[in-house]
């Protein structure tokens, strides 16, 4: 790396990536052909590269301590990230379908039972977790990072963590549901007229364990 030989590109080094550890600096004052700007030198106890600049530094010998942080190389997309995403997608296509045909079989119903009714809600969850969480999660691997800001990640990670917990919570009433039907059938009428009460309840537990993202 050319860089680290010349002086004069070492204050473009220094520019980009701030002062060198005083360590680092001395080994290049005596490497360099070119030291009369010293502003790349400073008297720092912390100082951070790319892994780049450091395995150059490294390569040449010179002395890294504990002062001169090398940091990790940006993720890149590879041909496994690529077959992921596409399983991902797949996947996520497939769960749309079937769910939507689900939710399209149930709304044709003329009075769905209460057990429908929460298939229903389920399916609709399942929907937004194969959209949002597989293949968003899909998009976020091919775009290797996440270009949209810091307040969007939030919103999207907290659409992610309420789809799926409203997606588990809906099933427990479910398992409710055929609880009280099996084991107190005469109060399986007020169990369907709080229906509504309870989705809701649901799925606002699930948006309130979302919050912290």
């Amino acid at each position: 790396m050319s860089m680290i030989v010349s002086g004069s590109a070492l204050g473009t080094l220094a520019a980009q990536y701030g002062p060198l550890c005083p360590d680092v600096c001395e080994w290049l004052q005596q490497v360099t052909v070119d030291v009369s700007n010293g502003s790349w030198c400073g008297n720092v106890s912390d100082a951070a590269l790319p892994q780049d600049v450091c395995d150059a530094l490294a390569n040449q010998s010179a002395p890294l301590s504990a002062c001169t942080r090398c940091l990790p190389r940006a993720p890149t997309l590879d041909r496994d990230d690529v077959i992921r995403a596409a399983l991902l997608g797949m996947l996520a296509l497939l769960s749309c379908v079937g769910n939507l045909y689900t939710i399209y079989s149930i709304r044709s119903k003329a009075s769905p039972a209460v057990v429908y009714k929460l298939l229903l809600h389920l399916s609709v969850a399942d929907v937004v977790v194969a959209v949002v969480c597989i293949a968003g999660e899909a998009i976020w691997m091919l775009l290797v990072q996440w270009p949209f800001g810091n307040v969007a990640c939030k919103a999207f990670k907290f659409v992610q963590m309420t789809a799926l917990h409203g997606s588990s919570y809906v099933v427990v009433l479910i398992a409710q549901n055929r609880w009280v039907a099996v084991s107190h059938p005469l109060a399986t009428r007020r169990h369907s007229t709080s229906l509504p009460r309870s989705v809701l309840f649901v799925w606002a537990v699930g948006a309130c364990l979302s919050t912290p993202q």
